[in-house]
């Protein structure tokens, strides 16, 4: 009963969450004209786009903010999603010194993101090549609310960083809405073979994944020691009011960074031997929601 009337608060906002997500895609800009506008903004206006160097160890980078990464999470999950045959899990002993990472930060007016930038890789076609995909990530996410006079700063924190995965995790608070809403994005990028892994890289998405996923265990970002049981049932109800082949299609696009192509906001990230994956919800239910997948 306590989550209907929850969910009757979830129904009170998902119009004005709906109105949100419909004015972001408004001012989506193709990709060229965006890189573009950044050359005239470096170029003539005065807009920053530092590099600041930042030597990292293999380690999680250590913050005091209250990050997504240092939550408590449910010790298992009752039955792993069915995974590809060439995803392996990371553990610890996979960590390695064969590069590092320097911190550089996109700012253009009200909005700016910090990223990270591999270095000393020992191969540089493929270092570059690297972080010109983290670095056009990075800006085309931030840049798609540049037509609003809202502030919006994000900061990156390294999640994974071993020899063949990379996992960068993007927090941020966005307040051009009716109340402010905490923005998430992810990148992940297999190291060895040079590209991006997307959910759909590690996982078969089916109708199978879809219940698995819905059963596996939540992750109150909001208070990761003491999960709201109330607000776990009104997300789980609110995943179960949407059409199962669309909720298959919208994990289909997840991680791309783009709100248009990618509007549940569904984006993943590793941490050890399991998947982190995020879904976008109305505020009332905390703006994203966590699960927790097993990877084997």
């Amino acid at each position: 009963m306590k989550a209907r009337i929850f969910m009757c608060n979830v129904l009170l906002n998902r119009k004005n969450s709906n109105e949100l997500g419909g004015r972001l895609r408004m001012t989506r800009k193709p990709l060229s004209v965006v890189l573009a506008c950044i050359c005239v903004v470096v170029a003539g206006c005065g807009d920053q786009h530092v590099e600041k160097t930042q030597t990292l160890t293999n380690k999680v980078e250590e913050k005091e903010s209250n990050d997504l990464t240092e939550q408590e999470t449910p010790a298992s999950i009752k039955e792993d999603a069915q995974s590809k045959e060439d995803t392996s899990p990371v553990t610890e002993e996979e960590k390695v010194d064969s590069y590092q990472f320097s911190t550089s930060i996109y700012q253009n007016g009200h909005l700016s993101i910090e990223y990270p930038l591999l270095t000393q890789m020992g191969d540089e076609n493929k270092e570059h090549q690297m972080n010109e995909l983290l670095e056009q990530e990075a800006i085309k996410y931030v840049t798609q609310f540049e037509d609003n006079d809202t502030t919006l700063n994000m900061d990156h924190q390294v999640i994974i960083n071993t020899q063949n995965i990379l996992s960068i995790l993007y927090i941020g608070n966005y307040n051009g809405g009716m109340y402010p809403t905490q923005l998430l994005f992810t990148t992940n990028i297999n190291l060895k073979e040079g590209k991006k892994i997307r959910l759909s890289d590690v996982f078969s998405i089916n109708e199978r994944f879809v219940e698995q996923f819905k059963q596996a265990p939540y992750i109150d970002w909001e208070n990761p020691s003491h999960p709201n049981k109330e607000k776990q049932a009104a997300v789980v109800e609110y995943l179960n009011g949407i059409n199962q082949q669309e909720l298959m299609n919208a994990f289909e696009q997840a991680d791309d960074p783009s709100i248009e192509d990618n509007p549940y906001g569904i984006y993943s990230y590793f941490k050890e031997d399991f998947l982190i994956i995020s879904i976008q919800v109305p505020h009332a239910l905390g703006d994203h929601a966590e699960f927790k997948m097993n990877v084997e």
